[in-house]
């Protein structure tokens, strides 16, 4: 049940991390 809950959070935090990096490369662009 822990490993389950830490790969939840690992999942979420690569996504999280990716989206706000996506986002800046985006501004850097423009």
């Amino acid at each position: 049940m822990l490993e389950l809950f830490l790969i939840i959070l690992f999942v979420l935090a690569v996504a999280f991390f990716f989206s706000n990096y996506e986002l800046t490369v985006e501004e850097d662009d423009v």
